[in-house]
């Protein structure tokens, strides 16, 4: 491979800008279309929604400490097995618990799910997946040994590697418990910011106008170079 290409040259055209500044330049075009062009007018017909947060405030308010732990293991349950609705819950969380409150509820919930999974893979599949597939498992274990714990951290903020796979194959990996839980529940406690802010701001959204939509297209916008830029530093990290 050229010097130039391993230098990360191939995301330049020659003459042109780089592939970086015109899919930036995309991205803040087209969140800033779609979040204009959004049905704002309808978003106001949140009434299943506001049901569904009312009364679970209720229970809130009634039971504080039954209803967190309950959220928290409905939530650890649900990530463990993929179950959909997580996104939901997470969206629910910033409402009932708070910016700080629900972030870190989620976050840990979501990192007990993860390891629950982990620990599944590990204990009752590794030894079977380990005496048939060793040689395929190898390249994995030569990757976690070079480059550590910063790829996990990584791709729970990227996801290249779908959460249900992640997982489990991580189990069936020498990985240590503790560098899969810390990298875990960081990746996973930042990863849950944008849902538990996007929770709060349901109401706001729900009577915004095409006006008030360009806050959040900025912020879908940087929260996709966020992410271009950690894909990138994880491509370098991989590469090296």
């Amino acid at each position: 491979m050229p010097r130039a290409m391993a230098r990360g040259d191939c995301w330049r055209d020659e003459g042109r800008e780089p592939m970086s500044t015109r899919l930036l330049a995309l991205a803040l075009i087209a969140t800033t279309m779609a979040a204009c062009a959004l049905p704002w007018d309808g978003l106001s017909d949140m009434a299943w929604w506001q049901q569904q947060l009312a009364r679970c405030e209720h229970w809130c308010d009634q039971h504080p400490i039954t209803f967190t732990l309950a959220f928290a293991m409905l939530f650890a349950v649900m990530a463990a097995v993929t179950l959909p609705g997580c996104s939901v819950l997470s969206l629910m969380a910033g409402p009932l618990f708070g910016a700080v409150g629900g972030t870190l509820l989620v976050g840990v919930a979501s990192t007990l799910g993860a390891t629950a999974s982990f620990l599944v893979a590990r204990h009752l599949a590794r030894p079977a997946a380990q005496a048939r597939f060793g040689h395929r498992l190898q390249p994995v274990e030569t990757f976690l040994a070079r480059h550590g714990r910063w790829p996990l951290f990584v791709l729970r903020l990227v996801p290249l590697v779908p959460f249900p796979v992640l997982n489990p194959l991580l189990g069936l990996s020498k990985m240590p418990l503790s560098h899969f839980v810390l990298p875990s529940l960081a990746g996973l406690t930042l990863g849950t910011v944008p849902y538990v802010w996007l929770g709060l701001s349901a109401q706001q959204l729900a009577s915004a106008t095409p006006a008030d939509a360009v806050p959040f297209a900025l912020a879908a916008t940087l929260l996709l170079a966020t992410l271009w830029w950690l894909r990138q530093r994880w491509q370098k990290a991989v590469s090296r």
